[in-house]
């Protein structure tokens, strides 16, 4: 107890009590205090039990989005499997309501308790007086296990005395994953049988191998859900929409679903695609969504940030959290597939914007000197500088064209510029190079502390757009590189054809070797 933790309202923040046991009977309760909004979806500040992503309960304060009216209320709700409000199945034997909506800035204590026969949460103000409770009785399919936790998301909160108690540890069942059978693979080339796919070289070639020692050439689809994509213009998914008038369950979908991509030769199930396809006779991925997420969590935590859209979103990766922050989310999104022989490998992020706002090989320098002075890549960036001309700023002066009395004006200054440009550029490359590689470095030892056995994907480069020091990183790290193309592909005349239609064919290897 006595703890307190300031929340900087990133999406969906999560502060997990991971040296408590798994346990049958747990109480976390802490006092609150919404400072003010940060995002405007859902925004929430709660107590949790916590098993995993997909699985936990949370005693939460509520403001609804900005185009509903801001609401304010209090809930205690449940996720398993991937479903959210999944407690609807339970029986309410307890709901107090409050008389009025919680305030911003007013104090209040968030209190839930679980243990075998249900759940129950309660708020009070901050005289102890309790304003709201709920309880739920296990009567059906529950979360009934998990970790003492901490949750926001769109608030900026201030968390205090928090205190969390834990009894009975629970035994869960190892995840138990079918056998591989995939029928897919190349006949005449074989390695090594490890019981997950890797990769071997066969003279000059670089091949997959599936777990059973096969040759595989990975040929996918991404993003097949039953929702479909959500239309900004229609206000809706229309491909969800369709399939909820033809299809009587998600089960009927599923299975048609798959056995048409088999059907069409498809071995692999791409980024983004629904669990529910998961051991169906298709390899599958996972997104870890490393540098995206750390970058929507506020600007200390950025060196561009996100602008809800692919190629704008860039970490800090010279933040001091950087490192446990892969940590965490490798915890979160690998742990769940440790022994999975059907996982093809894990993807890193999507489409950084590793140009930052500007060119590919100083485009991130640049982004880091907008940030301010104390910000943890702006004094990143000093080092640097400083490191590399021994702590002399003549040297720099005379190497760069320029006239800084100090590296402290680094820090100072949102630009600095030189007339020698042929040095200017190789440092600012320099600095992407050391960027890239704490990157690569850092992301990819927290998924192989936590699994590893799989392979990892590299980070999907937005149509190959990155510097060489980059891609080098990225080699030395990942176990394969990937990038999206946009252009189109005609696989019989083994020819590709650039982004836009102005640009003539080239032979696939010019492309992609």
């Amino acid at each position: 107890g006595g703890q307190f933790i300031q929340v900087l309202g990133g999406p969906n923040s999560l502060a997990v009590f991971e040296e408590a046991p798994i346990s049958k009977r747990v109480l976390m309760e802490a006092d609150v205090v919404v400072r003010r909004v940060v995002g405007k979806s859902w925004k929430i500040a709660a107590v949790a039990v916590y098993l995993d992503a997909r699985n936990f309960w949370h005693f939460a304060l509520v403001e609804a989005p900005d185009g509903g009216g801001r609401k304010h209320f209090v809930e205690l709700c449940e996720m398993r499997n991937g479903q959210w409000l999944s407690q609807r199945n339970l029986k309410v034997v307890l709901d107090q309501r409050p008389a009025r909506e919680w305030k911003t800035g007013q104090r209040y204590g968030l209190h839930i308790s679980l243990d075998p026969q249900g759940v129950e949460g309660w708020l009070t103000d901050a005289q102890g007086r309790v304003l709201y409770k709920k309880r739920y009785a296990f009567t059906g399919p529950a979360v009934k296990v998990g970790k003492p936790a901490l949750r926001c998301g769109g608030f900026r909160a201030q968390y205090s005395n928090v205190r969390a108690v834990y009894s009975e540890p629970a035994t869960l069942a190892s995840s138990e994953f079918p056998p591989y059978t995939c029928p897919s693979f190349v006949a005449d080339v074989l390695g090594k049988r490890t019981g997950f796919f890797h990769v071997e070289r066969r003279g000059t070639v670089w091949w997959a191998i599936d777990p059973l020692g096969r040759g595989f050439v990975p040929l996918g689809v991404d993003h097949v859900k039953f929702r479909g994509h959500w239309c900004e213009k229609l206000g809706y998914a229309p491909y969800g929409r369709k399939n909820e008038r033809k299809y009587p369950d998600r089960e009927a979908w599923n299975r048609e679903t798959i056995q048409r991509l088999r059907s069409w030769g498809f071995n692999l199930l791409g980024g983004g695609c629904s669990r529910e396809l998961f051991h169906r006779g298709l390899a599958h991925t996972r997104f870890v969504g490393i540098g995206g997420r750390m970058s929507n969590m506020g600007d200390e935590f950025d060196i561009t940030p996100g602008e809800g859209r692919p190629c704008t979103a860039f970490p800090n990766v010279f933040h001091p959290d950087f490192e446990s922050f892969c940590l965490y989310r490798a915890r979160q999104v690998c742990g769940p597939y440790v022994g999975d022989p059907w996982l093809f490998g894990y993807f890193l992020d999507n489409e950084l914007a590793w140009w930052g706002r500007g060119d590919l090989d100083t485009g991130l320098f640049d982004a880091v000197m907008k940030k301010s002075a104390t910000h943890p890549a702006k004094q990143a960036l000093r080092r640097f500088l400083a490191e590399r001309y021994g702590g002399d700023i003549r040297k720099f002066n005379r190497a760069w064209g320029a006239a800084l009395e100090s590296f402290d004006d680094v820090s100072k200054r949102d630009a600095i510029s030189g007339s020698n440009a042929s040095t200017v550029a190789a440092d600012k490359k320099s600095f992407l190079a050391l960027i890239a590689d704490r990157y690569f470095r850092l992301t990819t030892r927290a998924i192989r502390t936590v699994d590893p056995s799989h392979m990892i994907l590299g980070c999907r480069f937005a149509g190959g757009h990155a510097s060489d020091v980059v891609w080098q990183a990225a080699g030395r790290y990942c176990d394969i590189i990937t990038l999206n193309y946009y252009g189109s592909v005609d696989l019989n005349r083994e020819l590709a054809l650039g982004g836009t239609r102005a640009r003539k064919s080239e032979p696939l290897p010019d492309v992609f070797e």
